[in-house]
């Protein structure tokens, strides 16, 4: 075996690698609900699942915000309906966006630049922040997967010979979703609309162009 082909090799060996270790602290380092944001985020999965979701706001006014983050414990509602309810399926969905970052950049790099996948599964799928935050119901591994699955779509629209204008509508869908994940980044809504209609303050461009810019 040259070295040649140890090199095409090394980057899904490493994605192996990083999966085996994310679920092993997944399952080894698992606390369950954490704080009373993954608390309010399981409660509302599981009425979402049994029926009984409020579409009113909360009387009491308790964290009523988070019912906007759908991306969060929608999700959860359906691993819940396939695999019934317990800590591991509250809190398999963060995992599972972990993982799919990583998964993001072997199906990126690993032919043309195959030391770059190796390098981004490691760094980011072992950064000690990334392991973390896979085994509680947050929303911060989840914005990581959408921002990864925007940055895909940048870089791969603008490759030559590929369909710009498909990828260039599934950039701004996939940073649109980020909005139902994480309230703060609703405030970048207006310009990822500008990015889907081709509409820019004091300016017009298409989709194609907007991923030919430098």
């Amino acid at each position: 075996m040259n070295f040649t082909s140890i090199l095409q090799r090394l980057p899904t060996y490493t994605l192996v690698f990083v999966i085996f270790f994310t679920l092993a602290f997944f399952l080894f380092a698992h606390e369950g609900l954490n704080n009373i944001d993954d608390f309010f985020y399981s409660h509302y999965a599981y009425q979402l699942q049994t029926g009984t979701f409020p579409a009113t706001p909360d009387p009491r006014g308790l964290l009523d915000s988070l019912k906007e983050r759908y991306l969060v414990f929608a999700p959860v509602a359906l691993l819940y309906w396939v695999f019934g309810i317990n800590i591991y399926t509250t809190t398999l969905w963060p995992l599972l966006a972990t993982i799919g970052c990583s998964v993001l950049a072997w199906v990126l790099f690993r032919r043309r630049q195959p030391m770059v996948a190796v390098g981004t599964m490691l760094l980011l799928g072992l950064h000690y922040y990334t392991l973390d935050l896979a085994r509680y119901l947050y929303p911060d591994n989840l914005l990581m997967l959408w921002g990864f699955a925007a940055a895909t779509a940048l870089y791969t629209g603008r490759q030559p010979g590929r369909r710009e204008v498909v990828w260039g509508h599934f950039l701004p869908c996939s940073t649109s979703r980020r909005c139902l994940a994480k309230r703060p980044l609703s405030t970048m809504l207006h310009s990822t609309w500008w990015c889907w209609f081709g509409i820019w303050p004091g300016d017009r461009i298409t989709v194609s162009g907007l991923l030919r810019w430098p």
